[in-house]
Order: C-alpha cells, then structure tokens, then sequence
C-alpha cells in the first residue's frame, strides 16, 4: 500500500468552509474540493510535523496545489472561509496564518500507520501504542517577553500604541534578533506611522502577521512615489535572507520537514 495517503472526512463536500471558499474563489464544488485535498497532500509532503507552510509563502502554496490565479487571493480565501461567528470576526478557515488548520490531529494516525509499515518491512517491532498528540510549538516565554518589550519601546520612541499584552500571541519562528531586524526595517518607512494620507498606524498585532513582517522588510510602506533599483533590490535581499532564517528555525525545530527548494 501506499505510503502517501491522507484522511478525507465525507462532509467535505458539503462543509460550510467548503461552500464558502466556492463563493470566494468563484470556483465550483469540485474544484473546490480538490483545492482543499491537495493543500492537505501539499503539507503532507512538505512539512508532516508542523503544518507549517509559511517558508513557501503564498506563490509555494499556489503552485502545491496547482492554482493558475492571483497566489495571494487564493491563500487570502483558505483563511477567511471560516464560520461567522457573533462578534463580527471568523472562525479559523483551510489555514490559520500559514498554518494548516488542525492538521496534526489529522495526521497524526497517518503518521503512525506509516511509522507502523516502515518497521514492518525493516523487521523492527511496532510501537505499542500510537503516539501521544505532540505539543504545539510555541516560543520561549524569555524570547517572547523580550520581543513584546522591543515593541513597547520601539512604539514609545516612535509614537505608536505601545501596549504588549501577554495574551498577544508571538508566533513560534518569530524570533528577539529576526524582530529587531524588521523593526530596525520599518523605522524609516513613515507610513506605518501615520504619514500616510489615511493616517493609518501599524500595530503590534499587524507587524506579528507573517505576510505584514515580509512586507516591512522589502520596504513596501515608503511614502515617497516609487522606490530606487537598489533599495528595492535590498529590500528583496532582505526578504529572503528573512526566509532563510525562518526555514532554518523550522528545520531545527521540527526535524524532519523538507526545506523548499
């Protein structure tokens, strides 16, 4: 039997978040469907321990499943397909961030089935029970105080609202020395900090977004009209060197994911 196979709940079809995600790709059911089973089978290649898909970002997510549309509406439809819930906001969609949405409790028999075979065919004794479900990844509390304090006084310093509540979630690739970089970053682009004609001001929650942060490091938010080849062009040396980082955290963490090519 193959070793590649994943689990597909029969409400799939029919499910409220599949029905949805239809109206907002304005696509049909089967396509649809099909989008969903290959974002699984696409995670279940790349990153089976996490369900982290964030070092392919939104193009890597397109081509895993094949999407021929814009990258970024397609990733934008897989987190807004949630339910409606009272306050006005969503419930969690496909993904969560750039985390698959429950995924390690769906692959969590997958991987144990194929553990089991693969010590069947080398000879090696079955695990006596399946696993355990394995704890989510979070940061350090040490490291997440430390960036919640560089934003309090970064905000001070530069106007902006400075609070850091400890409810305020720190995502787990996030790191003190990769957060000062995209401060140190966004400190000269004026318009996250209210120089725009809106007035708008970044927050700590907007710059914890990973789409936000890889924006603030190609220097998107610069107020004047249009921006010199070689600041764009350090800019994108700056994104990537921010991916590689980020690929190497995950690697190290999860031990057994594929880095993208």
């Amino acid at each position: 039997m193959a070793e590649g196979w994943i689990k597909v709940d029969e409400e799939l079809p029919d499910h409220n978040k599949t029905r949805r995600l239809m109206k907002l790709l304005d696509i049909d059911n089967d396509k649809a469907v099909g989008l969903v089973v290959k974002l699984w089978l696409f995670t279940f290649r790349v990153a089976i321990a996490t369900g982290d898909l964030e070092p392919w970002g939104d193009d890597g997510i397109a081509e895993g499943v094949r999407w021929k549309g814009d990258p970024h509406k397609l990733v934008e439809a897989l987190r807004t397909c949630g339910k409606a819930l009272e306050d006005g906001s969503r419930g969690p969609g496909f993904l969560e961030g750039y985390i698959v949405h429950d995924f390690s409790s769906r692959m969590r028999s997958v991987v144990y089935d194929r553990e089991r075979q693969k010590n069947r065919r080398e000879g090696k004794p079955a695990a006596a029970a399946r696993p355990a479900p394995a704890a989510p990844q979070v940061l350090s509390a040490a490291a997440a105080d430390d960036i919640r304090r560089m934003w309090s006084d970064f905000a001070l310093q530069h106007g902006l609202e400075a609070a850091a509540p400890e409810s305020t979630r720190i995502p787990a690739t996030l790191t003190p020395e990769v957060f000062q970089q995209i401060l140190t970053a966004a400190a000269d682009q004026r318009y996250l900090f209210g120089d725009g004609r809106d007035g708008w001001k970044m927050t700590l929650g907007w710059l914890l977004k990973t789409e936000n942060r890889v924006k603030v490091l190609g220097r998107q938010y610069v107020t004047s009209p249009g921006k010199p080849a070689a600041e764009a062009a350090a800019g994108e040396r700056v994104v990537k060197d921010y991916r590689k980082r980020t690929d190497e955290i995950l690697a190290g963490r999860n031990g057994g994911d594929k880095k993208p090519r």
